[in-house]
């Protein structure tokens, strides 16, 4: 058990780890227009990639959010407008796991009740829906 903790820390370490040198400063975009285009520029082929003011730039941000998003884009087409579809996508399919653990900890009813009010969040509203 302890060895599966381990792997998984160190999985999710280094998802998170970008090298100092990926933290220079980039233009002013906003976060969720950044994990899109690099998610798009994955699922099209252009690699792990930012194109802003006609440079091409290594993105400030791990990999990991822009991964998952590239199955949903090569699903619903790879045109950047499809990054939101994308994005509700991956945040409903996050109520799987959670009823699943919810009913196996509580019962089915409060697995309802987490979906429900995690649903309702207004922070993943805002977040999904972007």
């Amino acid at each position: 058990m302890v060895l599966i903790w381990t792997v998984l820390a160190l999985v999710l370490f280094f998802l998170r780890y970008r090298p100092p040198a990926a933290e220079a400063d980039l233009y002013p975009v906003p976060d969720a227009i950044q994990y899109s285009a690099a998610a798009w520029n994955i699922a099209s082929g252009q690699g792990y990639t930012l194109q802003l003011g006609g440079q091409t730039l290594p993105p400030r941000y791990p990999i990991g959010f822009p991964l998952t998003l590239v199955p949903l884009f090569l699903l619903c087409g790879t045109e950047l407008h499809h990054a939101s579809v994308a994005v509700l996508i991956r945040a409903i399919a996050l109520f799987v796991p959670l009823a699943l653990f919810t009913k196996e900890v509580y019962n089915v009813r409060a697995a309802a009740w987490a979906v429900l009010f995690t649903g309702l969040s207004p922070l993943l509203i805002d977040h999904s829906t972007r």
